[in-house]
């Protein structure tokens, strides 16, 4: 850009400067004038055309280093990236075990008392109080109560993704078959 205004501004140097000449000066000198001018242009011209060429491939070079260097970056990331892919599937498989085993555990049914006095004490207080139907009754009732809210709170992990769609099945069906024998328990008693 640079040059071609160089050039320009040679050229109308001299187209002002000829019809000055022109006047004090020979015909010789009028064109010698014009073939220095037009001498001067080309050689801005080369000039301008070798600078271009060797600055297109420096350039060239130069966006060749760049993206051999970016290339070998995504290469570092993607290596990166399943490494770290990799550890969070380990990470969450682990961790839905862990939810499987917490669920698991409070699905299991409540240790009675193993005391065998407290046990037979117990049970002569729970037999006057109320009747044995009452007591399973509640008892079921209790149980239905627990198994509704592991239901939400399993619901409620599955839509946070801590757990993935398989364990949420395995989990929910294990907890809506026991619901179902408790309802239909509860259904025969009344």
């Amino acid at each position: 850009m640079i040059n071609h205004k160089i050039t320009l501004l040679a050229i109308a140097a001299t187209a002002l400067a000829i019809p000055a000449a022109a006047q004090q000066q020979s015909t010789t000198d009028i064109l010698m004038m014009v073939i220095t001018v037009i001498a001067i242009a080309s050689i801005i011209y080369t000039y301008h055309l070798t600078q271009t060429e060797k600055g297109l491939e420096h350039k060239a070079a130069e966006l060749k280093k760049i993206i051999d260097k970016q290339r070998a970056e995504i290469s570092q990331n993607q290596t990166l990236l399943a490494q770290q892919s990799r550890q969070l599937s380990k990470d969450v498989d682990s961790r839905v075990e862990d939810e499987i085993r917490k669920a698991e555990k409070l699905a299991q049914p409540k240790k009675q008392n193993t005391d065998p006095i407290r046990m037979e004490y117990w049970g002569k207080i729970e037999k006057m109080s109320a009747p044995a139907s009452s007591i399973n009754t509640q008892k079921m009732l209790v149980e239905k109560k627990d198994l509704e809210t592991l239901i939400e709170i399993t619901k409620k992990k599955y839509l946070e993704r801590e757990l993935d769609e398989k364990a949420f099945g395995e989990i929910i069906g294990g907890y809506q078959r026991r619901l179902i024998e408790i309802e239909s328990k509860l259904g025969k008693q009344a």
